[in-house]
């Protein structure tokens, strides 16, 4: 089992990559940050990569590409992501249950 992404994910993504001016095949890296874990899970960063780091687990649904670091991939296995609009040039990604 691995990550979901919902079709606004997919499109935050895509949004994202276009506006970095990113080649095809590029995505969205999501990896842990030093830090304390807290009480909801590990502190997680998305960053938009053109390639991924060896050893992240490759996801690509509805034309999005998501890179998962090892640590990040454990801790979102069967999770769904999920991506809200906040205003017109900002968007909150939330990893919601499955």
């Amino acid at each position: 089992m691995t990550l979901a992404i919902t079709g606004e994910a997919a499109e935050a993504i895509r949004t994202i990559l276009d506006a970095h001016g990113l080649p095809e095949g590029s995505g969205v890296r999501i990896a842990t940050k030093p830090g304390d874990d807290g009480a909801e899970g590990p502190n997680l960063a998305l960053t938009a990569e053109t390639d991924p780091v060896e050893g992240d687990v490759v996801i690509e649904e509805d034309g999005a590409v998501v890179f998962l670091e090892g640590a990040a991939s454990g801790y979102l296995s069967g999770k769904v992501l999920h991506a809200e609009a906040v205003g017109d040039d900002r968007v909150n990604f939330v990893i919601q249950t499955g």
